[in-house]
């Protein structure tokens, strides 16, 4: 029968003891590094064009701070994700109008010019006002 010795007793122990706190570690190194992101400007790399080295653009990596100074480059805190853009809410003057736009001078090359005639169109009050257009009220028939 394999009957441990007493020297062998507090290894056991011991190696009992710590493998809940190594497990721990291993477990929360991961987090603490993804919390750690930092946005890394790299170098560029040098190229031999000729004779001649160029280095070429810098180009960014999301990375760790300890990786980012390994690598020779220069790195800031990364932005926080940008929560998305609340839903669209619908226009309250939704309804079509009928639209009378001015007349509009229009240049064609460097000497023609006419003056094109006034249009109406059919689109929101709210369009029509920013396009200095002026809503018609027609008696009589719903616009639609």
């Amino acid at each position: 029968m394999n009957v441990p010795s007493p020297a062998q007793r507090p290894s056991r122990l011991l190696a009992l003891l710590l493998l809940p706190v190594v497990a721990a570690t291993v477990a929360i190194a991961p987090q603490a590094a993804r919390a750690a992101t930092v946005e890394c400007m790299l170098p560029g790399e040098i190229h031999t064009v000729g004779g001649h080295p160029t280095m070429g653009p810098r180009h960014p990596v999301q990375t760790s701070p300890e990786d980012c100074q390994q690598r020779g480059g220069e790195y800031t805190v990364a932005p926080a994700p940008t929560p998305p853009p609340p839903p669209m809410t619908p226009v309250a003057d939704a309804t079509p109008v009928r639209c009378l736009l001015p007349k509009q001078i229009r240049q064609l090359g460097s000497r023609a010019r006419y003056q094109a005639r006034s249009r109406v169109i059919r689109t929101t009050a709210s369009d029509c006002q920013a396009k200095q257009g002026r809503v018609l009220v027609s008696k009589g028939k719903s616009a639609r």
